[in-house]
């Protein structure tokens, strides 16, 4: 009895502590930015990307990573996107290295401050990239895929993690990358998550539909999980990307029709059970996952976090023991493989084999002249220029002082 008393106390003590500090961060952000839509309708894309911030890399980071990379995965099921891609061979030939730059330049603005110059240069960046691709990519594609971004990873956390997420940081999510919008030089983007997640629908009910392409990317996807799990997990793998994917996407990827109902079950008492774990026996994270290391004298910056292949990760120095015994007996990808290129990348080269190391120069005197504080689409979508305050022009607009030099510095 005398042990029984000792122990209730320490076990009811410890689920209290979990409790209060388990919901101490996003009841913080509700205290100072409000509970109700009227509270916060006016927050700012700063305070916004310290929101999603905290999600995704304190609360939540890998049903956020997971939602993130099913985002780009629904977008390659759209024939049209599938069709670029496809021609590319990114993602035929290179979909690790595909998935791996994309971590970058969406990592560089979403991890560094928004108005960074990293930012800048992995914005101007991408749109440089896109620029390439003229009239084959569409304004609504690019729309529908940046709505993607905006929903999908919240929604997977809200079906899959230890709480749903509130309407401050759904709020907060689409400021945010309505703001990665603007900066992109997109039209047309709704003008709110609700409104995100409508579009999303309507664009898949009219666009999303099975196509060569789209199971030829489907099968590159496939491949590039499995590789990195020993070979007689691959049906494993196969089974729990497609227990995740609804019949939509699953129709439009071509994939053979089949009963999930067994995977889908046991998926979900998995995930029921590890809600319940996180949420009530788990205290919260104090550390977060450091993704990006220093720039080395030649410029080239490592990564220090990888989701897939290792690509741009020095060395496996910082990896266990458990870790590298299991990746060299199962000859799976390790980090430091020169294949990988462990020496890092150079943000403004970045990109798909036939543009890499093209168009630095360019993206950067962009940026240099005007002080990282604007971003233009490189004659794609108008040839706009966008300057921090909400000032489109075009070039020549702005060579006759059309956007006033002290508007951004309003912010």
């Amino acid at each position: 009895m005398s042990l029984y008393f000792l122990v209730f106390p320490v076990v009811f003590g410890y689920l209290v502590i979990v409790r209060t500090l388990r919901y101490r961060r996003v009841n913080k952000l509700q205290q100072q930015h409000g509970h109700r839509t009227a509270e916060f309708a006016k927050l700012n894309y700063r305070d916004a990307q310290t929101i999603i911030g905290q999600l995704g890399l304190y609360e939540c980071p890998w049903t956020f990573l997971a939602g993130k990379d099913f985002a780009f995965l629904r977008a390659f099921a759209i024939p049209g996107i599938s069709k670029v891609s496809v021609s590319a061979k990114e993602m035929v030939d290179r979909v690790g290295k595909r998935y791996a730059d994309t971590t970058v330049l969406v990592g560089e603005f979403l991890v560094n401050d928004i108005d960074s110059e990293r930012a800048c240069i992995a914005i101007n960046r991408m749109n440089w990239i896109h620029s390439r691709y003229g009239s084959q990519i569409k304004m609504d594609q690019m729309v529908y895929t940046l709505c993607l971004l905006t929903c999908e990873a919240l929604q997977w956390i809200d079906k899959y993690d230890w709480r749903a997420t509130t309407p401050l940081e759904k709020h907060a999510s689409w400021v945010f990358w309505h703001e990665v919008g603007r900066r992109m030089g997109l039209d047309g983007v709704p003008q709110s998550f609700e409104a995100c997640a409508e579009f999303i629908e309507d664009f898949e009910t009219r666009n999303m539909a099975p196509s060569e392409d789209n199971a030829v990317i489907a099968k590159g996807v496939f491949a590039l999980y499995a590789s990195t799990m020993p070979a007689f997990l691959t049906p494993v793998v196969h089974a729990v990307l497609v227990a995740f994917m609804d019949s939509r996407l699953s129709g439009a990827f071509k994939l053979p029709p089949r009963s999930m109902s067994v995977v889908r079950l046991v998926l979900g008492l998995g995930l029921a059970v590890r809600k319940y774990f996180v949420r009530h026996l788990m205290l919260p994270r104090y550390s977060t996952l450091q993704v990006f290391g220093e720039a080395n004298a030649a410029g080239y910056r490592p990564m220090r976090f990888w989701e897939i292949e290792p690509w741009y990760v020095t060395s496996s120095e910082s990896c266990s023991w458990l870790y590298l015994a299991y990746t060299r007996i199962f000859g799976l990808p390790e980090a430091g493989d020169a294949k990988f290129r462990p020496e890092g990348y150079k943000l403004q080269e970045i990109g798909p084999k036939h543009l890499e190391g093209k168009g630095g120069e360019e993206i950067m005197s962009f940026v240099k002249e005007n002080e990282a504080c604007s971003y233009t689409t490189f004659g794609q979508f108008a040839n706009k220029i966008y300057t921090r305050g909400a000032c489109p022009v075009n070039f020549a607009e702005k060579s006759e002082g059309a956007c006033p030099l002290g508007f951004a510095d309003a912010l």
